[in-house]
């Protein structure tokens, strides 16, 4: 009779290792999920539109830049040609600019009544000539370059002396 039993546990005990197994397995995805694909497609949408609105900005800061350096480097010209008496130092009404097409330039001397000064401020701006000449003058890019100089230095028979 005991070999009887001992069949019988040997069958059962086969049949709890075959429940244990299938119970205890775990059961290996091959692919994901609809949930997860379409949340991981939404996040790097959503990325994608953040990058690109970031890349628009940084285009329409460096054109600003671009076109800001372009008003300083003409407003130095400007002034430079004043100080070294190719252009007359005197106030200028807004003109374009020939070199830059859409620029124009305006230059105010102003005398300051101390010790023979005059205040040179040159203004170059991304507008109209006639918008410029505006108290208002608002709009597009601008720049504005001043430089104290003395008023002797704008006539020059009275620096070369005796």
């Amino acid at each position: 009779m005991t070999v009887g039993r001992s069949e019988r546990s040997g069958r059962q005990a086969g049949r709890r290792v075959r429940s244990r197994r299938a119970c205890g397995r775990v059961r290996r995805r091959t692919a994901f999920s609809l949930l997860e694909v379409m949340l991981a497609a939404g996040i790097l949408l959503t990325c994608l539109v953040v990058l690109a609105e970031l890349a628009s900005v940084g285009r329409r800061h460096a054109r600003d830049a671009e076109q800001l350096t372009a008003a300083q480097l003409l407003a130095r010209s400007r002034l430079n040609e004043m100080l070294a008496g190719a252009v007359p130092l005197e106030s200028q009404a807004a003109s374009d600019v020939d070199e830059l097409p859409g620029w124009s330039c305006k230059v105010d001397v102003e005398p300051l009544g101390r010790l023979g000064l005059s205040a040179v401020t040159v203004t170059v701006a991304r507008i109209s000539a006639e918008t410029l000449e505006t108290p208002a003058g608002g709009g597009g890019k601008s720049f504005s370059l001043t430089r104290w100089v003395h008023s002797s230095d704008s006539d020059p028979a009275v620096s070369e002396g005796p």
